[in-house]
């Protein structure tokens, strides 16, 4: 687990665990949370909530979809038809890689509980039906007592999985928070930098563009990355007709981040829209980032922490330019 900062009190009602009847839901009962389908959203994604933002569950800040490389091709849990002809692949879960793989969606996780010297954690593991290119990902999830806002991903593969060249963990939903600075080890980067007048593809996308693992900041040895709006009051912001409740933000200002350690290959990615995801109005303020993304080749236990903190990116130890 990637940390920092002091303990926090050692109590069983500090977590978020599934009850029955209620949604597949765990975490900080306090700070940061996931849930899966049937949660409100889309299937194929783990769903990433920040109530301490002014966002009441079932409220969603972003989503985290699975993106394995194999064969050559990369697939995406959220895009892909599952086994029962819905769209979105059912994700499952367990105490451990072998249960989530065995167990039913109405069957989710009591996570467990480990106590350490001074503080506790939560674990347990989200398995995705097997993908068309072969893969077949399994990720394991901890919360950290110490970081009441974030949740650490390891990536693993499934027995009989097709070998995988890397296991990507996209957060998918920059738009919601529109989210235009990207900062890195030597200041930040705004999208409209980035592209300009871009050209989109056939699905309304500007281009990816990334950036590898030396020009990331670094902080006792982690490569971090964060992304956050340029507006200070973003649930203020006028929307053109027609704009879906679900885009239309609530809450305060936040600051995104993904953590992880430093190793030959990693890199950063992002892409960007000038309209929502599904919908024909444009973005408040114009083109924002949509999935931001750490890769790095595949390590079976890899270590990938993403943060939703109300910090900024200078409280955090960004530099400005």
């Amino acid at each position: 687990m990637l940390f920092c900062g002091s303990p926090a009190p050692l109590n069983a009602q500090d977590w978020l665990r599934p009850e029955p009847g209620q949604a597949p839901r765990w975490g900080h009962a306090q700070g940061l949370s996931i849930s899966l389908h049937p949660s409100p959203g889309p299937r194929g994604l783990i769903r990433i909530h920040a109530p301490y933002l002014g966002q009441p569950f079932p409220r969603v800040i972003n989503f985290v979809s699975m993106e394995p490389v194999a064969n050559g091709r990369r697939s995406q849990s959220e895009l892909e038809r599952s086994a029962d002809g819905q769209p979105g692949l059912r994700f499952t879960s367990g105490n451990s890689l072998g249960e989530a793989l065995r167990a039913e969606v109405a069957s989710p996780a009591t996570a467990i509980i480990g106590n350490q010297a001074d503080h506790q954690t939560l674990r347990l593991f989200i398995a995705s039906e097997k993908m068309t290119n072969g893969a077949h990902p399994v990720v394991e999830v901890e919360f950290d007592s110490r970081r009441p806002h974030a949740v650490t991903f390891r990536t693993h593969a499934a027995p009989g999985s097709a070998p995988l060249r890397s296991l990507v963990l996209s957060a998918t939903m920059g738009n919601y928070a529109r989210l235009r600075r990207t900062w890195l080890a030597d200041g930040p980067r705004h999208a409209r930098d980035l592209w300009g007048d871009y050209q989109p593809d056939r699905l309304n996308f500007a281009p990816w563009h990334g950036w590898k693992g030396n020009e990331l900041a670094r902080k006792d040895g982690i490569t971090r990355v964060a992304w956050d709006g340029d507006e200070e009051n973003p649930s203020q912001a006028e929307y053109a007709p027609g704009v879906s409740l679900h885009w239309r933000y609530q809450g305060g200002k936040a600051t995104q981040m993904w953590e992880a350690r430093a190793v030959p290959g990693l890199e950063a990615r992002v892409n960007a829209r000038k309209t929502y995801w599904g919908e024909s109005g444009p973005i408040p303020g114009g083109i924002s980032f949509e999935n931001c993304e750490l890769e790095e080749p595949f390590r079976p236990g890899a270590e990938f922490t993403f943060t939703v903190t109300p910090k900024t990116p200078a409280e955090l130890g960004f530099p400005a330019r």
